[in-house]
């Protein structure tokens, strides 16, 4: 059910270029609202060729800490999680395909929240799964391939679609001088 829920969902952006905004990475972007007073997520809203979701899980992590964007902003950017699981368990084995053929690999070992977050990249390929987490990334580049980036790779992105927005440009120059953006190595 939560499937077909996202799918319908998804579709509805089918003109846009799709991310999946990770807890780690949506932390990074509101401290950066902090500093700089522009919020990338306002700005992604107005865009005409993106559109960002958070997967349910992500949400309820956010909202058990104070947060200055309103909740009611997320409604229609929250996408059901479609596995289920222990989230006291780290999970790190995976089934892709890969030359036609079925395989299962065995990665770095990552948190439900961030398996779940993969998995919904799978399932949809219109998703780009955004973090800062060193291992979901690496975790993630292995299942995703080129479907995950960091914030960094976010904001060279906007850039590059949206060529005549000076924000994205002053943000990421402000990132780049304030923090360790991740990157897959």
């Amino acid at each position: 059910m939560s499937y077909d829920l996202n799918t319908n969902k998804i579709t509805k952006f089918s003109n846009k270029k799709l991310f999946l905004i990770d807890s780690s990475a949506f932390g990074k972007i509101e401290e950066l609202w902090k500093i700089t007073g522009t919020n990338l997520l306002l700005l992604m809203e107005q865009s005409q060729k993106v559109h960002f979701f958070l997967s349910n899980e992500v949400c309820v992590e956010l909202m058990k800490g104070p947060r200055e964007l309103d909740c009611k902003f997320l409604i229609d950017h929250i996408i059901n999680v479609e596995g289920s699981g222990s989230y006291d368990l780290k999970e790190n084995k995976f089934i892709i395909e890969e030359n036609g053929q079925t395989k299962y690999i065995v990665l770095n070992k990552i948190s439900w929240q961030d398996y779940n977050q993969v998995i919904l990249c799978q399932n949809h390929p219109e998703l780009i799964l955004v973090s800062n987490d060193r291992k979901l990334l690496k975790s993630a580049g292995f299942v995703i391939k080129d479907r995950v980036i960091g914030i960094n790779a976010l904001f060279d992105e906007m850039i590059k679609l949206e060529p005549g927005y000076k924000e994205y440009r002053s943000l990421k120059s402000k990132a780049l001088e304030i923090f360790e953006l991740k990157s897959i190595k």
